[in-house]
């Protein structure tokens, strides 16, 4: 009864806090589709054959001045109609980031863009910097395990699980099973109440959620340690590389003042892992390391996208003017 008031618990209190925080980016959308409605005026004729397209952002001394920068290409349609899966219709506006009318939030407009941007998501892991820190984090989990684990394991067969329900509580909150269902309450929400921050808060983490616990997965059937308490797969931590996966999404979306309470309580997630006899210090060292690597990575490149097209910083050097960059490549 205690564990399963314990898993209600931690289900509400992560659905109440990422529901309660999702809002914080009502400004940041609305200043969006300012601009979005700006690009909107671009003369769709004006788009012919292309395979690169730069359409220059608002900026303090023009507002999409220039329509448009062209290259050969494949024609891009434009029309009124839905759009095809895995494009970006500009009349239709079928993009994740920007709302422009009141039935664009849907599942029916998710579902042919969620493979592509997922499999975007597990690609965008993969770049020299990340592969770096995860070597240098393993590294430091092995040096771990040869040297601390042992009197780490040794001090909590002692005295176990010394927070009782409220130590468990974090293991609820922890557990990638929870917070998938409460993201999946979240993405609820944001369809009902038509809220796109909280949908694009709620694919963010999605995915983050979904890839850490693959790869951590994965990661735990190729090293097959034994965990403090005999079990197999110990390495790395599930609960803590989500946590803290998760804790990196906030952070990215709405800065330190989200961020820190949330790495806090990824690190007692981190703490619990250790007490309860579920995992060697190594294990949640690396966990941690790993979720806030997919975390960051995730939800930079969600942030970077805008209708399907990557966002970059974009500087007219004749006229000194700046802004922002839209590019789509085919």
């Amino acid at each position: 009864m205690a564990a399963s008031t314990n898993t209600q618990v931690a289900l509400l209190a992560l659905t109440s806090i990422l529901v309660s925080i999702a809002g914080c980016r009502n400004h940041a959308h609305s200043v969006a589709s300012q601009s979005y409605s700006e690009l909107r005026q671009i003369d769709s004729r004006s788009f012919e054959q292309a395979n690169s397209i730069v359409a220059r952002g608002a900026s303090p001394d023009e507002v999409v001045r220039e329509k448009a920068v062209i290259e050969l290409g494949a024609p891009i349609p434009i029309s009124a109609g839905e759009p095809e899966p895995g494009e970006c219709d500009f009349d239709a506006a079928a993009t994740r980031d920007v709302r422009l009318d009141e039935d664009e939030l849907a599942w029916s407009l998710d579902k042919p863009r969620f493979f592509a941007e997922f499999r975007h998501d597990v690609e965008s892991l993969f770049t020299r910097d990340n592969k770096l820190f995860l070597l240098a984090a393993g590294g430091v989990s092995y040096a771990l395990h040869q040297s601390l684990d042992d009197d780490v394991a040794a001090h909590t067969a002692r005295d176990p699980n010394r927070w009782g329900e409220v130590q468990d509580l974090f293991g609820g909150i922890g557990n990638p099973a929870h917070q998938l269902a409460a993201i999946s309450g979240l993405y609820a929400y944001s369809l009902i109440r038509d809220d796109v921050a909280a949908h694009e808060l709620s694919q963010s983490l999605f995915n983050t959620v979904t890839i850490t616990y693959a790869g951590t997965s994965l990661l735990k059937f190729a090293a097959n340690t034994t965990r403090p308490n005999g079990n197999p797969y110990g390495w790395p931590s599930g609960h803590t590389s989500s946590s803290f996966a998760v804790a990196a999404v906030l952070d990215e979306y709405y800065g330190h003042w989200v961020g820190l309470p949330a790495y806090a309580v990824a690190g007692l997630v981190a703490w619990e892992r250790i007490d309860d006899r579920e995992h060697d210090l190594s294990d949640v060292v690396f966990g941690a390391a790993l979720g806030y690597v997919i975390g960051r990575t995730v939800s930079h490149e969600h942030q970077a996208r805008f209708c399907g097209m990557s966002v970059e910083p974009y500087t007219d050097l004749p006229t000194g003017s700046t802004g922002i960059a839209l590019e789509l490549r085919f």
